[in-house]
Order: structure tokens, then C-alpha cells, then sequence
């Protein structure tokens, strides 16, 4: 196919050459062809560049909610804690949860960490002085997370 397509071209060039204009206009559509390629193959390339780009972004938001579910029930969890469970317990559990959001600090928005560090901030209070209990307060703050998340 390329051998008969050379030859094809060969034969016209050689018979442009007792022709100018024919030559002329053979080597101007060769160019633009050519040129034609070179900017598909451009193109091309950005567009597959862009596609990754796409790509890594919707999993890396995939993972980012992935965990801000999981922060948001490890944070359910411990309101879920009755006063019967005792404050060493309940240190364990808040700072479980300190752990797990500076380990996925890349994946939580710093709202989202503000309003975590909020919530667990409340539950170390508690923990010292249990009559601070409110629970108003609580749903304030689960309401402030779950309002952050939606943004």
C-alpha cells in the first residue's frame, strides 16, 4: 500500500515538473496536509492530557468523600457514647479521630477539618466536665459538618 502510494506520488511530481502550477499546487496540498497532521497530533495529545487530568481529579473526589463519610460516622459514633463509658474511653475514640484526620488531611477540606476539630474540641470538654453536655449544641455541630460537606 505505502510502496504503490510513494510510486503514485513519484509519478505526479514527475510530471509536475514539466508543469509548475501542477508542481505548485501538489507541494502546497502536501503542506497543508502535513501541517494538518502535525496539528491533529497536537491536539490530540491535549486532549488526552486534559482526559488524565479529569480522570485524577474525580478520584481523588471519590476518595475525598469516601472519607468524609467515614470521618462523619466516627464522629456519630462517640455522640452515640453514654455517660456510663468512661473518659478514658472516650479520649481513645477523639483521638483515634485526630489521627484519622491528619492522616487523610489531603482528602478533608479544611472546613471540613475546622468543624471535625470542633466536635471532637466538644467531647474532650465533656469528657472533663460532663454538665456541659448540650444537645442542642451537638446537633449544632453535626448540622455545621454536614452543611460544610454539602457546600
Amino acid at each position: 500500500m505505502n510502496e504503490e502510494l510513494v510510486k503514485l506520488i513519484k509519478d505526479l511530481f514527475s510530471e509536475a515538473g514539466t508543469n509548475k502550477v501542477t508542481f505548485w499546487t501538489l507541494t502546497l496540498i502536501l503542506i497543508v496536509n502535513i501541517g494538518v497532521v502535525i496539528i491533529n497530533c497536537f491536539t490530540q495529545f491535549k486532549l488526552k492530557t486534559k482526559e488524565k487530568s479529569i480522570l485524577k481529579y474525580g478520584k481523588i473526589q471519590d476518595r475525598s468523600l469516601e472519607i468524609c463519610v467515614e470521618l462523619y460516622h466516627k464522629l456519630e459514633q462517640i455522640s452515640l457514647m453514654t455517660e456510663a463509658v468512661n473518659a478514658e474511653e472516650l479520649a481513645k475514640k477523639v483521638n483515634e479521630i485526630n489521627a484519622f484526620i491528619q492522616h487523610y488531611k489531603l482528602f478533608i477540606s479544611n472546613e471540613l477539618r475546622k468543624c471535625s476539630q470542633d466536635i471532637t474540641d466538644y467531647y474532650m470538654n465533656i469528657q472533663t466536665v460532663p454538665s456541659l453536655k448540650d444537645w442542642g449544641k451537638e446537633q449544632k455541630l453535626f448540622d455545621q459538618f454536614s452543611k460544610t460537606f454539602n457546600k
